[in-house]
């Protein structure tokens, strides 16, 4: 990646001894490193989506600007004397508005990945957002549009700030996708299920005891990174005929998005990547990636055949992962964004979030915001209904998803010979080349509530 000379810009100060500088490459950033990481572990939500490393990455494999290219690294970080408080990874765009070029400041890392925040100890949070706004404000004559991506209530990006002025700027923000959070308190698994409505409860048992009866089960999974790779493949082979390739949500929507998972397993030291691969008749029908950092266990993926759709599949592979994470003592498994609906029935706690958007008045995003919020207000008056604002891919997904399940579950199951084979072989590599963990039908299903669950 470039490197480019340290930008250090006097902000007006928030508070005596503060001072901001605007990195636009990490290689100038790079002294700072192990600074930058501490005061994430300190933070109110450490998260690994924002740490050095990952910004690293993500800046050098994003499939929407690989390499950083087509935009310029804001890396905005304030300092308190010659040691630094806090940290906000932004980028600036160029877009076309009206035929025109306008700017955009927007968060570095934006998608699949936890809320984006700025980075900074409780009691350092108000000067670092102050700071980082000013500094926003004394360079307000470079961009039209600033854009805060899913911020919750408390965060101090959600606020309007004093810093920028109503005469030049105005706000509009909007509900943007949900965070589902499961809060560990259990002791064990049978605890955990003993809280699960009885529905979910009997649906989980039952399907898993169907699905067992279907034919011959089996769980396989790593956590080595020499093995991780053969079982990535299976993934992507489960994902191909999952409702995900219909709508082009999933890992294999661009060959980038699969490089930026392939070198994410990579490293370790980013994400503890963890795949379970769920095997019937020897073919793979279930596939899950979750990554582990500090004490909690991030979902990044599901996916599961199309034609087992009624057997829920993917759900015996989220019960096993949370039963990871009581096993290792994590306090949280974050599902990360979207589907709410679903995810509270695993108990998780939802967190709204909302589009924080600064216009600078008078700018071809302004006009272009204000025009679309006229046709929007015609169109409820003609409609006489709010509308929903949400990810048309995930409504898609919702809509077109499920009769496209229901349709292919129809077929009895019946396993290709080709698929097993590529299976095994796929096995037999990832077996060769590291540690590869197997959990047989009878153990899988030991697992899972009602009669066949037997208690850790």
């Amino acid at each position: 990646m470039g490197c480019e000379v340290l930008q250090k810009v006097a902000a007006r100060p928030a508070e005596s001894g503060l001072s901001l500088s605007c990195f636009r490459s990490f290689d100038e950033a790079i002294p700072w490193r192990e600074a930058l990481d501490a005061i994430n572990l300190a933070a109110p939500r450490p998260d690994p989506f924002s740490t050095f490393g990952f910004l690293e990455h993500y800046y050098e494999y994003d499939e929407y600007f690989p390499g950083g290219q087509g935009f310029t690294l804001w890396l905005l970080v304030v300092f308190r004397g010659q040691e630094p408080i806090g940290y906000l990874p932004l980028k600036h765009t160029e877009e076309r508005v009206l035929g025109l070029q306008a700017s955009k400041i927007s968060f570095l890392v934006l998608h699949d990945t936890d809320r984006p925040h700025l980075v900074a100890r409780t009691t350092d949070e108000p000067a670092v957002a102050k700071a980082c706004f000013r500094w926003l404000a004394d360079h307000g004559a470079d961009w039209s549009l600033l854009e805060f991506h899913q911020q919750e209530a408390g965060s101090p990006l959600a606020q309007w700030p004093t810093e920028l002025p109503r005469s030049h700027y105005r706000l509009a923000h909007w509900e943007c996708h949900e965070n589902s959070t499961l809060r560990i308190r259990w002791p064990n698994l049978a605890a955990y299920y003993a809280e699960l409505s009885p529905n979910l409860r009997g649906s989980l048992s039952r399907l898993s005891r169907r699905l067992g009866e279907t034919g011959h089960t089996e769980v396989v999974s790593t956590r080595d990174p020499a093995c991780l790779p053969a079982l990535f493949e299976l993934y992507l082979e489960v994902e191909e005929r999952s409702w995900k390739a219909n709508v082009g949500v999933g890992v294999g929507r661009s060959p980038l998005r699969e490089n930026y998972m392939r070198e994410l397993m990579r490293h370790r030291s980013l994400l503890e990547i963890d795949i379970k691969i769920l095997l019937l008749d020897g073919v793979a029908v279930s596939g899950i990636m979750t990554g582990a950092f500090g004490d909690t266990r991030y979902l990044l993926q599901l996916a599961y055949d199309a034609a087992l759709a009624k057997l829920g599949p993917g759900s015996p592979m989220l019960a096993l992962c949370v039963r990871d994470s009581l096993l290792e003592g994590r306090t949280a498994f974050n599902f990360l964004n979207g589907f709410a609906v679903y995810k509270t029935r695993w108990l998780a706690e939802v967190t709204p979030t909302r589009i924080m958007q600064f216009y600078r008045r008078g700018s071809l995003p302004d006009w272009r915001r204000r025009v679309g919020d006229l046709k929007r207000r015609l169109e409820r008056r003609r409609e006489n209904q709010t509308p929903i604002y949400g990810n048309p891919q995930r409504i898609a997904a919702e809509q077109g998803g499920d009769a496209a399940e229901k349709a292919a579950g129809e077929t009895p199951w019946q396993a290709c010979p080709a698929r097993a084979q590529a299976t095994t072989a796929a096995l037999q590599a990832a077996g060769a080349a590291g540690k590869l963990q197997r959990l047989a039908a009878a153990d899988w299903l030991r697992l899972m509530p009602g009669k066949q669950f037997r208690p850790d």
